[in-house]
């Protein structure tokens, strides 16, 4: 089919100007496979795009002067529809009074607990979010868990979203089995008997909890290591004051793709005891390296792993304590839980959710004859 049959299609590109966590993997690796689609697909950036190597395997345009939320609001809408073509905004924001547009909403979280995150930032997404919510020709987000949130908080009951799942990134499935320098090396820093952690230093990721929690787990050669930066969109969460003085617990920070396969093959157990998610993309991660996994008993986890992980209330220190421990004394559990989060993880794939994306964007798109 030409390409004069369908209008163009452009993709906010401001993802590429932020530090790369859940919802900037989901827009790129769903950009990318965009790339293959028979429409014409091309992601518009501003000027202070901070990801080349990611650029390099998409269709880019610059446009614009301005960045941030103003590129998005003032610039970012005027481009495409000068070039008379549909948008898409992948990662929860997009230009206010422009028409027609897809919008990924990938969940609720700053409805379902404003204390999460600052006031700026609520304030700020109470007042975008909701006109982008009734504005969008076409609303989409990744689980039937953020589907119902989105449904009860922005009041649209009768309207669900299309739900797309994240998936495994290309990247780790590309060189899976590749094990360069640097891998070897943050491998050779870690014990043994190292839990992991990985998510952005938000309080609703409950870190807090989960470092008391490893207070209670007595094997002296036991290690916790948490990723993640913290952000001046969410709430102090008080994390780094309370391992100040804990040499079992190391905070790395952000870290690279290559360091994280490293952390998910080397950790004896993946620990996440969120409490909300839309997805809960390193779950799915770790299962990937078939690194065990114990996290939260939160709706949309047992929705997506199934039995593919032992749960806890994440509320509860002693249950998380409970879990870890077992996990160290239980070899057997551990490799039960490797195979069946391995299993679990072949089934999400972005050329699977991609092409549920792509089949309601082409009836948006199709120029009538």
């Amino acid at each position: 089919m030409s390409l004069d049959t369908y209008k163009p299609l452009f993709i906010n590109g401001r993802f590429l100007t932020q530090e790369t966590t859940g919802v900037q993997k989901f827009a790129f690796e769903v950009a990318r496979e965009l790339m293959q689609a028979p429409f014409n697909a091309t992601v518009l950036v501003p000027k202070n795009s901070q990801h080349p190597e990611m650029e390099q395997m998409l269709r880019v345009e610059q446009v614009g002067s301005l960045a941030g939320h103003l590129w998005e609001q003032m610039e970012l809408g005027y481009a495409v529809r000068k070039r008379g073509g549909y948008l898409l905004n992948l990662a929860n924001t997009g230009p206010l009074n422009f028409s027609p547009q897809a919008l990924v909403l990938h969940d609720a979280a700053f409805r379902v607990n404003p204390d999460w995150f600052s006031k700026k930032f609520s304030a700020g997404y109470n007042m975008l979010i909701p006109k982008l919510v009734e504005g969008a020709d076409l609303l989409v987000t990744v689980s039937d868990s953020a589907a119902r949130d989105i449904q009860h908080y922005f009041k649209v009951p009768e309207r669900a979203p299309l739900v797309i799942h994240n998936g495994v990134c290309s990247s780790f499935i590309e060189h899976e089995n590749t094990r360069t320098s640097k891998v070897m090396q943050v491998e050779a820093q870690l014990g043994s008997k190292m839990f992991l952690a990985v998510s952005s230093m938000n309080p609703r990721k409950n870190f807090l909890r989960l470092v008391r929690a490893f207070n209670q787990v007595l094997d002296p050669e036991a290690q916790l290591v948490l990723t993640g930066t913290g952000h001046r969109a969410f709430a102090d969460s008080k994390l780094e004051r309370e391992i100040a003085n804990d040499t079992r617990i190391v905070l790395r920070g952000y870290v690279s793709n290559e360091e994280l396969v490293a952390l998910y093959r080397k950790a004896i157990a993946f620990v996440y005891p969120s409490l909300y998610e839309g997805f809960g993309l390193p779950v799915l991660e770790a299962m990937h390296f078939g690194c065990p996994v114990a996290a939260s008993d939160i709706p949309v986890f047992n929705e997506l792993f199934g039995n593919s992980f032992i749960s806890f209330n994440p509320k509860d220190e002693d249950a998380i304590a409970a879990r870890m421990n077992e996990l160290l004394e239980r070899e057997s559990l551990r490799a039960e839980l490797s195979k069946k989060g391995r299993e679990t993880s072949s089934k999400y794939r972005y050329s699977i959710s991609t092409k549920i994306l792509m089949d309601a964007l082409e009836l948006r798109l199709k120029i009538n004859e």
